[in-house]
């Protein structure tokens, strides 16, 4: 076994990372007795969360089901036991627990902000609860090693955690679960020392706002060796070969499909805005589907998911009939932006700005309908790293109870928010999942009886 750490700065708990988990965990935690250390890389807590939502911060969303996290079973299953806990899905939950925090919140269209539509409301709230809770928050204090250790002997174990155990539980004292520290080194080289530790360092996306992935790939497998699924970077712009310039700053509604991978086996479809960028297949659709494209994947875009073939080919016969010299380019015009009408249309027919309708043939609108609703185009590239929202991968959920996020190796670590291999869609869902995972992980370390060795 290994020898006990120097403990200087000693804790009940530590909290490594500033963002909406690390903080609801650092004020139950807190709120509940605890002696807690919040620790973060960052000049101030709560960087990359004063981002969201353009500025605005959306928490949660109208719709919350499976779905929402791409059907990952651990999500499914907390949502369940949120209802089962709370009496309200985890949408309605997160509306709650934020007003507890002086934070009403609006719905736009499905998705929730808070009533200032700033996210520095939401920021200052829980920061100024974590304070006032007694939470000891330290700045630019970036965790670079994080270990486990198992003390030697029993007699670490404190008189008062003896008799506290022995006037609740005539049993006899489980001191195995009391000899396991956790010992994180910032650096700065301050080593931090606790019976609990909460790891609530998110993602990868956007280094530019503090994100860092360094103690996971460094710590995590060094340290205490959980495993995880690479870090990568999603819910972003996607690089494609198929859009000109010419496209450049287009937006239409349309629904993309991509084939199962990995994270979702069975072929996956979104609806919703798209925006063409030069090489760039952007829009909330596109970002929907990024975790489940790579390099050499074709995605199919199809515009006429609202117009079935049959209405398209009598309307184009309507006007052909009306209409005999007006050109194709003006008739599709009415279901596409100009630009994409004529760059659409050039893909069947070259140069068929000045094709007219009484010179197109039922086959080329047959044809030209069959291409508007089922365009592909080839991934060139992942997000980049500084435009995604959201990193997929993680520590695997296997090694995590979902009732508690504590670590089934480990007693005493919990594991939070973005850092898990948990990915929710646009639309609010990490935040609410971050939000719920850090307030378990705060409020059962408090429960636990992972106790301070003295000596």
């Amino acid at each position: 076994m290994s020898e006990t750490p120097e403990m200087k700065n000693q804790y009940d708990v530590i909290i490594i990372g500033g963002g909406p988990a690390g903080l609801a965990a650092a004020i139950e935690s807190s709120r509940r007795g605890l002696s807690s250390v919040l620790l973060d890389r960052n000049k101030k807590i709560g960087r990359k969360l004063y981002a969201t939502g353009n500025g605005r911060c959306n928490v949660t969303n109208h719709v919350m089901d499976a779905s929402c996290y791409y059907d990952s079973p651990f999500a499914g299953k907390l949502l369940a036991d949120t209802v089962q806990a709370e009496g309200v899905p985890l949408n309605e939950w997160v509306l709650r627990y934020l007003a507890s925090f002086g934070i009403p919140c609006v719905e736009k269209n499905g998705y929730y902000y808070p009533m200032s539509l700033q996210a520095s409301s939401v920021v200052w709230a829980l920061s100024d609860a974590a304070r006032l809770s007694g939470v000891t928050i330290l700045t630019e204090e970036e965790a670079v090693s994080v270990h486990s250790t198992v003390l030697n002997t029993a007699e670490h174990v404190s008189e008062n955690t003896r008799q506290a155990q022995s006037d609740n539980d005539n049993t006899e004292i489980d001191l195995e679960i009391n000899k396991r520290i956790h010992s994180v080194t910032t650096a700065s080289g301050s080593v931090f020392c606790a019976p609990r530790l909460i790891l609530a360092t998110g993602g990868a996306s956007q280094p530019h706002l503090g994100a860092s992935d360094t103690l996971l790939c460094t710590s995590l497998k060094k340290g205490l060796n959980l495993a995880f699924r690479p870090l990568r970077p999603v819910l972003g712009p996607i690089p494609v070969h198929d859009i000109p310039d010419e496209l450049s700053g287009v937006r239409v509604q349309g629904k993309l499909t991509v084939p199962g991978n990995g994270l979702h086996s069975a072929p996956y479809s979104e609806s919703g805005e798209i925006q063409f960028l030069t090489y760039t297949l952007s829009g909330i659709a596109a970002f929907q589907v990024s975790p489940l494209v790579k390099a050499g994947s074709r995605i199919q875009i199809d515009f006429m998911e609202r117009v079935p073939e049959k209405t398209f080919l009598d309307a184009f016969l309507q006007q052909k009939s009306n209409a005999p010299d007006r050109r194709l380019y003006a008739f599709l015009n009415g279901y596409l932006p100009d630009k994409l009408a004529l760059f659409m249309i050039n893909l069947i027919v070259p140069d068929g700005s000045k094709l007219l309708l009484k010179d197109t043939t039922t086959e080329t609108i047959v044809e030209l309908y069959r291409k508007l609703s089922c365009w592909e185009v080839t991934v060139m590239d992942e997000v980049s790293i500084d435009q995604s929202q959201a990193s997929s991968g993680g520590i695997l959920t296997d090694q995590i109870d979902v009732a508690n996020m504590e670590s089934r190796d480990y007693p005493g670590l919990y594991v939070t928010g973005e850092l898990m291999d948990v990915l929710g869609k646009c639309g609010g869902y990490n935040i609410s999942f971050a939000l719920r995972t850090g307030y378990l992980a705060g409020k059962y370390a408090a429960l636990s009886n992972h106790n301070l060795p003295k000596g």
